[in-house]
């Protein structure tokens, strides 16, 4: 599905720009009638602007995971499933945060987004203060206008235009007035009212006035500039062309624009001036004989290549602006309450929980205690998928779920033998609105996902305990660290998962022994001495001591970097 997206693109306005005048340059300019070259400008400098603020997305269904798997209908509430090597001590902790690092990239990424999150409003108030400059020059020479035709005398007046006198040194015209310096000479007279009628005849006052408004919403493009100076030459040999057409002498005509030419660089651009600076170009072109045949090829050919050029420009920006459908689920939510079904009475989690939905995977954190980067946690998670706009599980059942609002919604689901709730009817109803994640949360959770990707300190790394059929993981990256007992189905053909665990501080300071804090009031930590590269000893320093484990470093298992997606892709929907 293709949308609109509104915006401002300046890199994609310049390009198509630059590639347009380009094509006018070399294909139109002074190579075909004036009117053929006005009509490619205006529909060149349209086109620029939508470009530059008009873009198109195209909505792609998500890629399923290739895991065959079912899921129950909502996410389920379970206790966290702790190995011998991972119960931390029961109570809160403190710890100073501020200066641990999730990684390099996601550092370099957060740097970036920072820096353009800085700047950008104050770069959309540059680009502002331009469009209003533009805008009050606009209405400057507006308001000189009125004053100048205020001031002056008004020697003749008809149905096509009022003919004013006037002290400067060339006539000119604004909107349906022209202004004749008192100094002219009287030969000349005549070809500057027909001259200036015929600006008057073809609007080329309103069509500038047009054009400064395109201007001014472009004015950071060089190219449109160049567009409306070509748009000036060019309604003067518009003029030309009809002056010479009704069988004005061409010697005489050109010999009046010579003796008039005097350069008239001011700052009123909306005004059509008798004498330009572009008098060669304008005589050359008035003696150039040029096939209509030739013309009307060129002009064709131009507009189909700017057809090309927009047409180019959409695919491309279809192609870069994929956005994966998304389900009204996905996101993060929060728990508010949970209750028998068809019950009016609410029992209130003792717990954080969360529940993280992404186009694969729904995965639910409960926190018993977090404090900064330290925590403990249980957790459940299973598949989904995305089938014509309906949440499913992967026999194609849909998720049972009501929308109170677009940020509050209920979901009913039917109770395992093993899970331990607050309510004990079989069908629970719990309500869910959305909600940020604490940044500290976000932060463990993305350094346990990039844990093998980063191998700067001894720890980094994934870890699996060894002499177990438990899947117990140590996931550490520089100084943050996550140990979880990840607990699969029974059924291998299900993708749904369950376990628990907890995140605390890596303290480095012997090469070979080192400590995970968990809860320094209580000797809360873990020690973990190295045998070598690739095998750690962990021992448990809390109150409730329970010996050695002995871990071995993994590569990052497939399900477990599924379900920490699960917290990275839902990142910022909610916002």
């Amino acid at each position: 599905m293709i949308s609109v997206q509104f915006g401002i693109f300046p890199l994609v306005g310049l390009t198509v720009a630059a590639l347009l005048y380009a094509v006018y340059h070399f294909a139109l300019r002074l190579k075909c009638s004036a009117a053929q070259s006005v009509t490619y400008i205006f529909c060149a400098v349209l086109a620029i602007t939508l470009v530059t603020f008009v873009s198109l997305n195209r909505t792609v269904d998500p890629i399923q995971s290739n895991v065959n798997a079912t899921v129950s209908p909502t996410p389920s509430t379970t206790n966290p499933v702790v190995s011998s090597a991972t119960i931390p001590a029961d109570k809160p902790i403190t710890a100073d945060a501020s200066n641990l690092k999730v990684g390099d990239d996601d550092n370099t990424l957060t740097t970036i987004t920072t820096f353009l999150h800085d700047v950008t409003p104050w770069l959309i108030w540059v680009y502002l203060c331009g469009i209003l400059m533009i805008l009050v020059n606009l209405l400057l020479q507006l308001r000189w206008y009125v004053n100048e035709r205020r001031q002056c005398t008004i020697i003749a007046n008809d149905s096509d235009a009022t003919i004013y006198t006037t002290n400067a040194g060339a006539p000119f015209s604004f909107g349906r007035s022209i202004f004749i310096p008192t100094t002219l000479d009287e030969h000349i007279r005549p070809y500057v009212l027909d001259h200036e009628r015929c600006h008057i005849r073809h609007a080329h006052f309103r069509k500038l006035c047009l054009m400064q408004v395109l201007l001014a919403a472009n004015w950071y493009n060089p190219f449109v500039w160049l567009f409306f100076h070509e748009m000036k030459l060019q309604q003067e040999c518009e003029v030309d062309h009809d002056i010479l057409s009704n069988g004005t002498n061409r010697m005489d005509y050109q010999m009046s624009l010579l003796k008039v030419c005097i350069g008239n660089n001011n700052w009123r651009l909306i005004q059509s001036s008798f004498g330009t600076k572009d008098i060669k170009e304008r005589i050359l072109f008035m003696n150039k004989q040029t096939s209509k045949r030739k013309m009307r090829l060129r002009v064709s050919m131009a507009l189909c290549t700017m057809a090309i050029i927009i047409g180019g420009v959409a695919a491309f920006a279809c192609q870069t602006n994929t956005i994966e459908k998304r389900h009204p689920l996905e996101g993060c939510w929060v728990m508010d309450f949970t209750r028998p079904a068809s019950s009016a009475e609410e029992y209130y989690p003792p717990f954080r929980q969360y529940a993280f939905y992404n186009h694969d995977t729904f995965f639910t954190p409960h926190f018993s205690y977090r404090n900064g980067v330290m925590f403990r946690f249980g957790f459940s998670g299973e598949e989904v998928k995305l089938r014509n706009d309906t949440l499913v599980n992967a026999h194609g059942e849909p998720l049972v779920y009501r929308f109170v609002n677009e940020n509050t919604f209920q979901s009913d689901w039917k109770k395992m033998k093993n899970d331990v709730s607050l309510v004990t009817t079989e069908v629970v109803t719990d309500q869910w609105s959305k909600t940020s994640v604490p940044d500290d949360i976000i932060r463990v959770f993305l350094a346990a996902l990039e844990a093998d990707q980063h191998h700067e300190k001894s720890l980094d790394g994934v870890w699996k305990e060894e002499g177990t059929s438990d899947d117990n993981y140590l996931l550490c990256n520089d100084t943050l660290a996550m140990a979880i007992c990840y607990v699969p189905n029974a059924d291998k053909s299900i993708y749904r998962f369950s376990g628990g665990g907890y995140s605390g501080i890596v303290k480095y300071g012997q090469e070979t022994v080192l400590e995970i804090d968990i809860d320094p009031r209580m000797d809360g930590t873990i020690q973990v001495s190295f045998v070598d590269s690739d095998h750690i000893i962990l021992d448990c320093k809390a109150s409730n001591d329970i010996g050695s484990s002995h871990l071995t470093r993994v590569p990052m298992p497939p399900h477990i970097k599924r379900m920490l997606s699960t917290v990275k892709d839902t990142r910022g929907v909610n916002n």
